[in-house]
């Protein structure tokens, strides 16, 4: 069996109603950066009003990959919703196993009952805090719907150099 990465990615996000993704770097030596994709629950587990974070993070050696978990393990998620008033909690989740050269970290956002959970508000609320919280840089937050729509080859405007040229052109592509 072949690896297919860009047929697998849509898979994926397919699966994950995925809302949006932004690139992420944290303030350690060597600035290890990564993706931060933002998704809600599927059909099938409707027991939640939540969003799941996803961070992947590079970290190509060992020593990088530890001080990315610790670093990871100290951010106060905790206190998220001190900051923005539509969070009701926050789950630190256990961190996954993660691939060779890659760092896993799910965190999951609680929401009051009376926010609406998919809406573009939500996203950019959650998108504007995380520095404030994470202490981490927080690229363009890209709806995935725009990514989505992007034409094969990506973007020529501003962002084509930044996550939606790199992420959009490959997605927008055919066959993966």
């Amino acid at each position: 069996m072949t690896f297919e990465p860009i047929r697998e990615l849509r898979e994926l996000f397919a699966r994950e109603r995925m809302l949006g993704f932004c690139d992420v770097r944290l303030p350690l030596p060597g600035s290890p950066s990564g993706i931060l994709r933002i998704n809600r629950p599927g059909d099938s587990n409707r027991s939640g009003h939540y969003l799941a974070l996803l961070f992947l993070i590079d970290a190509e050696s060992d020593e990088t990959r530890l001080a990315v978990e610790r670093w990871l393990a100290s951010v106060k998620w905790a206190e998220w919703p001190e900051k923005l008033h539509s969070i009701d909690m926050v789950i630190d989740m256990p961190n996954a196993e993660s691939p060779a050269g890659l760092v896993q970290k799910q965190v999951d956002v609680y929401l009051r009952p009376e926010v609406e959970i998919g809406r573009p508000e939500t996203i950019a609320a959650i998108h504007r805090t995380l520095p404030g919280i994470s202490r981490m840089e927080v690229g363009e937050m890209v709806a995935w719907d725009e990514a989505e729509a992007a034409p094969a080859g990506g973007t020529k405007d501003a962002r084509a150099g930044g996550l939606l040229g790199r992420l959009a052109g490959l997605l927008g592509r055919g066959k993966g």
